[in-house]
């Protein structure tokens, strides 16, 4: 089922690409088929259109946690908690902080 929905979006993403959603969207579909490498890119490509996207800061810190890469791990998390502030977003913020807390527990 979800290769299909993988088609789906992609179409949709070659269709409208401006649309942010859209490839936020299979980035979480590349990591649901576990194509972690693809999943990684596409938060990359979304970053670098779209970097006020604030959703992808999280899920990209976490895809890098998972590949063994904490300091970029760090460095995503600490982009989107300055784009968290700038757009008052307090929950995310805190979520953020919360990755940045596990990574130094972890040190």
């Amino acid at each position: 089922m979800s290769e299909n929905r993988l088609e789906k979006i992609l179409k949709l993403s070659q269709e409208e690409p401006q649309n942010s959603f859209l490839l936020y969207a299979l980035a979480l579909e590349y990591e649901a088929i576990k194509s972690h490498e693809k999943a990684i890119r596409t938060l990359e490509k979304l970053k670098a259109k779209d970097p006020e996207y604030l959703g992808l800061y999280y899920t990209l810190s976490t895809f890098y946690i998972q590949k063994g890469e904490l300091e970029r791990a760090e460095e995503i998390a600490k982009e989107g908690i300055q784009i968290a502030l700038l757009q008052q977003n307090l929950k995310t913020k805190m979520e953020l902080q919360g990755i940045l807390q596990n990574l130094a527990d972890d040190e």
